[in-house]
C-alpha cells in the first residue's frame, strides 16, 4: 500500500514534532522519520528548561509566548507535559549590574515577571 504525505520530517525530538504537530493543525499530513524512537537524541537528554531570561528582546519574547504555551498545554495539546513553574535565579557578577538591569528592564516591559533582588534576598528566598 502506497502513503502519501505532504512533508516528510528528519527526527522525533523537541522541533521533529513540533513541526509535525504544528503542520497537522494547518491540514496537512506530515511524517516523521526518526532513527531510533521519540526523544533519543538530544531532546531525551535535556533538562527541558523553559526560561525567558536572554539579553535579545526577540528571543525573550519567544521564550515568553512558548513558556504560555506550556502552562495551558492541555488545553492546546491536550494530555500532560510535565510542566512545572519553579521561577530562575541568574546570579550575575559584580560589575554587570547595569547591563542585568536594562535586561529586565526590557523583560519587564515586554510582560516578563522580572526584577533584581539582593543577595540578601536571595539567602531569604533559599537559605
Amino acid at each position: 500500500m502506497t502513503q502519501t504525505f505532504d512533508a516528510i520530517i528528519i527526527g522525533a525530538g523537541v522541533i521533529g514534532t513540533s513541526i509535525a504537530f504544528h503542520l497537522s493543525k494547518r491540514g496537512m499530513k506530515p511524517v516523521i522519520l526518526e532513527r531510533k524512537q521519540v526523544a533519543f537524541g538530544a531532546t531525551g537528554s535535556s533538562s527541558g528548561l523553559v526560561r525567558m531570561h536572554y539579553d535579545l528582546e526577540a528571543e525573550s519574547r519567544l521564550a515568553w509566548e512558548s513558556f504560555q504555551y506550556f502552562r495551558n498545554w492541555g488545553e492546546r495539546v491536550g494530555g500532560e507535559c510535565g510542566f512545572r513553574r519553579t521561577g530562575f535565579l541568574h546570579i550575575e557578577p559584580a560589575g554587570h549590574g547595569d547591563k542585568l538591569r536594562t535586561n529586565v528592564a526590557m523583560h519587564q516591559r515586554i510582560g516578563i515577571p522580572s526584577s533584581v533582588i539582593s543577595g540578601d534576598d536571595v539567602r531569604k528566598i533559599s537559605p
